[in-house]
């Protein structure tokens, strides 16, 4: 629960790298928070353990992963550079890459492929049994404890 600020920093910064034109809006909430998420982060044994309530400038006495993942995604996210980068090149920008549906394999077509016999779903059969049986006795194991 904890942790749902630092991804939504690192979404937030990644959306201006997709999209350029919110940078100017997205920019100056990351910096505040990273600025104000740096001045709380003075708590615990330490003096280094951070909290996630950065609106007082203090640390808030909470303390955990959540916590310093989400200080520490405030204050990375501000790495970003202070330009701003064009938008992903795609094929109609520039790009040069060349699509291949069949991701550079030759074509296949149905009639390449050999008639299935029946010694061929009777194997299938077997590896499917044995596959569920396996399954089932990992999970039966893994709740009974024996």
């Amino acid at each position: 629960m904890y942790s749902f600020k630092a991804y939504l920093m690192r979404w937030l910064a990644q959306t201006t790298a997709i999209a350029p034109y919110t940078y100017p809006l997205i920019m100056p909430y990351l910096r505040a928070s990273g600025i104000a998420a740096a001045k709380q982060c003075i708590g615990g044994d330490n003096g280094r353990t951070c909290g996630l309530s950065w609106t007082s400038g203090k640390w808030d006495g909470t303390q955990g992963v959540g916590q310093e993942m989400a200080a520490m995604s405030a204050i990375f996210v501000n790495l970003l550079p202070l330009q701003r980068v064009g938008a992903p090149v795609t094929n109609a920008t520039g790009g040069t890459s060349q699509g291949n549906p069949s991701a550079g394999a030759k074509s296949i077509e149905f009639s390449d492929y050999s008639i299935v016999h029946t010694k061929d779903k009777a194997g299938a059969g077997v590896l499917t049994a044995v596959v569920i049986i396996g399954i089932t006795s990992m999970f039966t194991w893994m709740s009974t404890g024996k």
